[in-house]
């Protein structure tokens, strides 16, 4: 059994996998970069000790390298396994006309959905967390994307340079029009991200035919609701990915 683990930009999220994710095995957690120490030792040993014998693998998908060295002896210390950090340079399913700064967490959403979605020569992925990405998939080869401010990242700029109200962070129900101040503000970065969303695909639909749109990420599911061009909703891709990319690369891990 291989542990995948998901380091983001706020939220550390774990499975296991086999041949694929196992997806009740689904942990997450958020972190502050401050903390991040104690708070990836207890998640990788709370939710997974009883699961501990099983694992014969470990893969991370991490986005600040800064804690590739704590969360490597952790992952050590917890398992008695060195793990395997997806890079550029691991060997892929897909190939990528990109520069070596993409992010591992783009090519592992990318490789997912390129593995799911194998009928679908055109994939754009949009992974709505601290920043939103676009990615582009085009014929098993990552073309490239967009990175914008995520919704919770916008709102806290805009309460941050402001004298606004801070509001409870929930888009679920906002209408595009409202009647109160805190209302209005998440309004206001629930349906800027709705128009940049249909702008960006409606241009991409000009250029890659019969483009399948996926949606991820902590507010993914929200965004698949009130756009009718997102077809599918994932929130495993990242750690779908890295288990494929470990089905790759099983030879030199060790």
């Amino acid at each position: 059994m291989r542990l995948l683990i998901d380091i983001g930009n706020s939220y550390i999220k774990a499975a296991l996998g086999k041949n694929n994710i196992l997806p009740e095995t689904f942990a997450k957690t958020s972190y502050s970069k401050e903390k991040f120490n104690s708070q990836f030792k207890h998640f990788v040993k709370e939710e997974f000790k009883k699961h501990k014998e099983k694992i014969l693998s470990v893969g991370v998908s991490l986005c600040n390298k800064d804690f590739k060295g704590i969360s490597n002896k952790i992952i050590i210390d917890n398992f008695n396994l060195k793990p395997y950090f997806i890079s550029f340079d691991s060997k892929l399913p897909i190939k990528i006309n990109y520069p070596k700064t993409l992010g591992v967490d783009r090519i592992c959403s990318s490789v997912a959905a390129v593995s799911i979605y194998k009928e679908h020569p055109n994939i754009l992925v949009i992974d709505y967390g601290t920043a939103t990405t676009f990615n582009i998939i085009s014929n098993k080869t990552f073309i490239g994307g967009m990175i914008s401010p995520g919704v919770e990242t916008c709102l806290k700029s805009l309460i941050e340079n402001t004298k606004l109200p801070k509001p409870r962070l929930d888009i679920r129900k906002i209408k595009i029009i409202s009647k109160d101040t805190k209302t209005s503000i998440l309004s206001g970065v629930l349906y800027q991200t709705i128009g940049l969303t249909e702008l960006v695909i409606g241009e991409l639909e000009k250029k890659y035919k019969n483009i399948l749109v996926i949606s991820a990420g902590g507010f993914g599911e929200i965004f698949s609701k009130k756009i009718k061009k997102i077809k599918k909703y994932n929130p495993l891709l990242v750690l779908i990915g890295i288990n494929e990319i470990l089905k790759l690369n099983s030879k030199i891990i060790k």
